[in-house]
């Protein structure tokens, strides 16, 4: 079976419908209102003496601050200086304590040093002593010997005068001499012209020939002379019936040994005799005599 609607209720829902919307554009208008409040600048300044005393505050907050650091940090400069001035005073003690303390051993050290110096000079002065008085007896004792040795032979070795011999000589025929000359411990070769002067003139037997030495020449007679190529060359020169014809002073004697012993090794013949003239002397003639 079929309701039909009933007047009463339709009038109640309109009456809730009304006041919903009532409430609900109430709620919008004073939402709006709280927006638009909102969003529009304030109205009022700010006081200007609020703000004044506030940067006030702040700068005597920041003055109070900045003193309170200085205060703190003088302070510590005042604590650094007389920890420096402590430490400093103990360092100059203890380097002046070490410095002493080496000073004395520097001081021992150089001492011992020129001790030991002292103990040198003297025992190389007694070595010197030693040595000087060992010499001193060498010397003695050698003197001694030169004396007995002069006293043996009769006169002193340096003024003593060589006994010279004449050679045992042979006659030979077809043989020609190379004259040489020994003065002086020099030999000089006849036959060459920058040893001796030549001076050549007529005598009443015949030709005569002067020789005399000239100063820088000839050959001095040593070890050295019997090993060079001049000496080699003027054996070369007695071949065959050639021998080797010598004058020689009583000055120069060693030397004549020298000269003769090389000579009798090598089997040259030769001839030698003694002269002191300062000129050889020559006239024309045949000499042939040999040893």
């Amino acid at each position: 079976m079929k309701r039909t609607p009933s007047t009463n209720a339709g009038s109640l829902e309109m009456l809730l419908d009304t006041m919903c919307n009532t409430f609900g554009g109430v709620c919008f208008i004073a939402l709006m209102v709280a927006i638009i409040s909102a969003s529009l600048p304030s109205g009022q300044e700010p006081d200007a003496t609020n703000g004044a005393v506030s940067e006030q505050m702040v700068v005597d907050k920041e003055t109070t601050r900045l003193k309170r650091e200085r205060d703190e940090l003088k302070s510590a400069i005042d604590i650094q200086k007389s920890f420096i001035a402590t430490n400093t005073t103990k360092e100059a003690r203890a380097w002046s304590a070490s410095w002493l303390a080496t000073s004395i051993s520097s001081n021992a050290t150089a001492l011992a040093r020129l001790k030991n110096e002292k103990f040198e000079l003297e025992d190389k002065l007694a070595k010197r002593t030693t040595d000087s008085e060992y010499s001193s007896r060498e010397a003695r004792r050698l003197e001694r010997l030169l004396k007995e040795m002069e006293e043996r032979l009769g006169q002193p070795i340096n003024t003593r005068n060589r006994a010279v011999r004449t050679p045992v000589e042979r006659e030979l025929g077809g043989y020609k001499s190379l004259d040489v000359w020994i003065r002086n411990g020099r030999m000089y070769c006849l036959h060459n012209e920058t040893h001796v002067d030549c001076k050549i003139s007529d005598g009443a037997k015949g030709k005569e020939w002067d020789y005399r030495i000239k100063t820088g020449g000839g050959y001095l007679l040593n070890d050295r002379f019997f090993h060079s190529s001049e000496y080699r060359a003027l054996i070369g020169m007695l071949s065959g019936k050639v021998y080797m014809r010598i004058y020689v002073d009583a000055a120069s004697f060693p030397q004549l040994c020298e000269l003769r012993d090389d000579l009798i090794r090598q089997r040259k013949m030769y001839n030698w005799h003694v002269t002191e003239e300062d000129v050889l002397h020559f006239v024309e003639g045949y000499d042939g005599r040999v040893q």
